[in-house]
């Protein structure tokens, strides 16, 4: 696995639905669907956990720096992992 900082307007992400891990700081793993929507004219990536019972929704802007993940063998982006106040969360692409 190759891990780059990218920006997310060049992560090249649809809406969507993905997978994702959030690990808490107290090292609980938490697997759930999120949901993807991309706002061009806000240059925004919006991120939605629908099935949550906080239905948390995080925001980030097209030129947060996020760690992309590449299968070095397939050249594949596998997804991307963020920090978000005392989460890191890894959103895993769908192909």
């Amino acid at each position: 696995m190759q891990k780059n900082m990218v920006k997310v307007k060049d992560l090249q992400l649809h809406d969507g639905t993905h997978f994702s891990n959030t690990v808490e700081r107290n090292k609980e793993t938490v697997r759930s669907v999120v949901i993807t929507k991309t706002d061009q004219r806000a240059k925004t990536l919006m991120i939605e956990w629908p099935n949550d019972k906080n239905r948390e929704v995080i925001v980030l802007p097209f030129e947060q720096e996020v760690e992309l993940s590449t299968n070095v063998a397939t050249e594949e982006k596998v997804g991307f992992v963020f920090d978000h106040g005392d989460k890191r969360i890894i959103i895993y692409f769908l192909g």
